[in-house]
């Protein structure tokens, strides 16, 4: 049953495919920790470790909410370049 929750929280749990990446990880990890044979398992706890703070809502969802971060950042920057012309063709206009 933690390990179910472990999915989760490496995956993330606000779409349907973040418990998927997050089970995929976590069971391949220990087949690539192999090499390392009586430290595989903590190879595996410091990497979930590490997945939870750098990705703290999980992979997926924190790969999507950067990306949709992204493009909000990038209408608002082009409203406020819409919005700053508007403004300048407006003095124009009174000025004529």
């Amino acid at each position: 049953a933690l390990l179910s929750i472990f999915y989760v929280a490496v995956g993330g749990m606000y779409t349907f495919y973040g418990p998927i990446a997050g089970a995929a990880l976590l069971t391949l990890l220990p087949e690539l920790f192999r090499f390392a044979s009586d430290f595989r398992m903590i190879l595996y706890g410091v990497v979930v470790i590490v997945v939870v703070i750098v990705f703290p809502r999980g992979i997926v969802d924190d790969i999507i909410y950067r990306i949709e971060s992204k493009k909000d950042l990038k209408r608002k920057q082009r409203t406020e370049r819409k919005h700053s012309n508007n403004q300048k063709n407006y003095r124009k206009r009174g000025s004529d």
